[in-house]
């Protein structure tokens, strides 16, 4: 989002004691604060951290003509400390002249497309996978929260499927190894943090990337688009994220579909359609000039 807006806004990242200082001891008030995925810091803040940064966004905001939200998720990514996070989300809303986020179902939220993946598919090697060895994905951090052990419980026996990303606890490591034991599932799990080139080049040999989240947990995923920036497929559960995507694109279906009949370059070229940097841009500039 950044990169986009730079190519027509001076931006600041506001961090540093001395940029913070500088900001409210200004003559005169800032035009815009944007605040991009702010109410996840609940996630990992203690509560002292956490009334810090909750104190300095009420004060920051009266530096800034107008304070403009991007909301990521539902819930925190960990989700624990709700309470906080309800308090947080509420407090955004009293300071935002806008509440922004990138699907275009949700109540009282206005509507910018996420940023695409900046990545060239043509770099990466085709390896010629055969029909046997085809593989569905699942990729990023393994959460409780995202269902992948609900996934598992149902996976077909003879359907291939590669799970890549750094389990957040042993126990529920053990509870997916012991599912696909139990039921004898053809499943790598790969528990450790992959580099995005690894990553990326795994994703571009398999054959759909499954979003194994439960609905009502997320907005939107990154996982998403990070796949459909390399022309891949994508399968998930039925909801309010499903919703959204079936109207747009048409290489998206549910769980458990057989192969979608799409080439990487008709889903790239629908991905852009909607999320191109320019329409984003011009989006950004309606917000702001919009009245409440």
């Amino acid at each position: 989002m950044k990169k986009i807006l730079l190519s027509e806004f001076n931006i600041e990242k506001i961090g540093s004691p001395k940029h913070i200082l500088g900001t409210i001891t200004s003559s005169s008030r800032r035009d815009i604060l944007l605040l991009n995925w702010y109410e996840d810091i609940v996630s990992e803040k203690k509560i002292c951290q956490f009334c810090v940064h909750t104190i300095f966004l009420i004060v920051i905001s009266f530096w800034f003509k107008r304070v403009i939200w991007i909301r990521h998720n539902f819930k925190p990514h960990n989700h624990n400390n709700m309470i906080r996070y309800k308090i947080l989300c509420y407090i955004i809303t009293l300071v935002s002249y806008r509440k922004c986020c990138h699907r275009d179902n949700i109540d009282g939220y206005e509507y910018i497309p996420h940023p695409t993946y900046n990545i060239e598919p043509s770099n990466l090697i085709d390896n010629q996978i055969t029909n046997d060895e085809h593989y569905d994905i699942i990729f990023g951090q393994i959460k409780k929260y995202k269902g992948i052990v609900e996934i598992l419980n149902k996976w077909p026996k003879e359907k291939k499927l590669l799970i890549v990303g750094r389990s957040e606890s042993l126990s529920l490591y053990n509870d997916i190894i012991t599912v696909i034991e139990e039921r004898g599932l053809d499943v790598c799990f790969i528990n450790e943090f992959v580099d995005d080139n690894r990553l990326e080049q795994l994703i571009f040999n398999s054959r759909h990337v499954i979003l194994p989240h439960l609905d009502k947990t997320m907005i939107v995923s990154g996982a998403f688009f990070h796949a459909a920036s390399l022309g891949k497929p994508v399968l998930l559960h039925r909801g309010g994220f499903y919703d959204y995507l079936v109207k747009k694109f048409s290489f998206v279906s549910e769980i458990g579909s057989t192969n979608l009949d799409i080439t990487s370059e008709q889903v790239i070229f629908e991905l852009q359609k909607e999320c191109d940097d320019d329409i984003i841009l011009r989006r950004f500039k309606e917000l702001i000039s919009l009245n409440r």
